[in-house]
């Protein structure tokens, strides 16, 4: 099959979100499976940002890096590369599906139509973006009365992560048989070989004993508030731990500076910025528990990466992270909002962290045997046949 992906960013902008790796990971097995896949793009995020649109192959996968007009707005996911329109517009009917991922991007606009126009099928992975909530609501409902309900409606199938997920997409007016279920996939080989104890301990001079680690962007979304004021109160009693929180600031790391200096906690949080490769392992080896406290996830993944790495791990009910963490019992849930229960979670695991490293320790093994990309590319394989049929 000739394949078309089309993403706002692509590898090796991993700062841009979870939707990145992904697609990376999905084109290259995919190319090992025998099928010729191209990918188009933009260059945002990238430090060389400002060269004209230009071709690569990554791992057999085509990529055209198309300019993007801001960096500035590419961090607040807004996306504007106009040289994918004479590209896919030449291009489009040499392609035997497409897979659009995300949902409100200037990308999505031009793909739609030209499938649409070239009776092309196209497959949505929406990434946990399809209802209208957390920021720039405004502006989700004004996209869907244009363009988002319109490309649900036509796509040939739509792929997600979690039952919720299902449901949302109900919500939104998908039919049930056009929603394919798929579990989130890791490369394992990144976990084979962890970096040693004590290596990001040292680079940032932490001598705490205990890291409680965030990993993931800075948004109002991800509950940091909430894991702020539960640390605090935890802080007070135990002097030897150190809130460490990874990931590029969305715009709302002013509002959660604030609450640190209110709380008189400056001493202990730091924020490190985004990390990825080996300082990610490195941070997640290190720590003693990763939690993601977010009001609506999709599914986790840096949770699980935490767990690929031998780390223990807490977040919260009613997600789509939650809801799979439930599922292998990889970890330790709680309600959003819930102060009282995060602080005597995070101290249990803190005074006798025996049963949480082996829940995290069990978890890994299934993640290993199920949820490889070796295994799960099998799946979106099946899809794509399906709507060719």
């Amino acid at each position: 099959m000739r394949i078309l992906q089309v993403i706002p960013a692509y590898y090796p902008a991993e700062a841009y979100g979870g939707t990145v790796p992904l697609a990376h990971k999905l084109s290259v097995e995919l190319v090992k499976k025998g099928h010729q896949v191209t990918v188009y793009t933009s260059d945002a995020l990238e430090s060389n940002s400002r060269q004209k649109a230009r071709f690569v192959e990554i791992n057999g996968v085509q990529v055209y890096y198309f300019r993007n007009i801001s960096n500035t707005l590419a961090w607040h996911r807004m996306v504007f590369n106009p040289g994918i329109v004479m590209q896919i517009s030449k291009e489009a009917a040499s392609f035997d599906v497409m897979q659009l991922h995300g949902l409100r991007n200037f990308d999505n606009i031009v793909a739609y139509h030209y499938a649409m126009k070239n009776q092309i099928p196209f497959i949505l992975l929406t990434g946990g973006s399809v209802l209208q909530i957390g920021g720039k609501v405004g502006l989700k409902r004004i996209f869907d009365a244009l363009f988002g309900k319109r490309m649900l409606r036509d796509a040939a199938k739509v792929i997600v992560a979690t039952k919720l997920e299902i449901e949302e997409h109900k919500r939104m007016g998908v039919g049930a048989e056009r929603i394919v279920q798929i579990l989130p996939s890791y490369d394992i080989n990144l976990f084979s070989q962890l970096p040693p104890y004590g290596k990001f301990r040292d680079k940032l001079g932490i001598r705490e004993k205990h890291i409680i680690m965030f990993l993931g962007r800075i948004n109002a979304i991800k509950g940091l508030d909430f894991l702020i004021q539960s640390f605090s109160k935890l802080a007070r009693e135990n002097k030897d731990a150190l809130l460490v929180i990874i990931g590029p600031d969305d715009g709302y790391k002013v509002v959660l500076d604030n609450l640190i200096k209110k709380l008189d906690m400056s001493t202990r949080v730091l924020f490190t910025g985004f990390l990825s490769g080996e300082e990610k392992l490195s941070a997640l080896v290190d720590a003693n528990m990763v939690v993601q406290t977010s009001l609506f996830e999709r599914g986790p993944g840096s949770p699980f990466e935490a767990v690929l790495c031998n780390t223990p791990i807490v977040v919260t009910k009613d997600t789509g992270c939650g809801e799979l963490v439930a599922q292998i019992d990889a970890g330790y849930l709680v309600d959003y909002g819930n102060v009282e229960q995060l602080v005597h979670t995070m101290r249990k695991i803190l005074e006798d962290p025996t049963e949480a490293k082996d829940k995290a320790q069990r978890a890994k093994q299934y993640i290993i045997d199920h949820l490889s990309w070796s295994r799960l590319v099998e799946e979106y394989e099946e899809v794509y046949r399906s709507v060719l049929k």
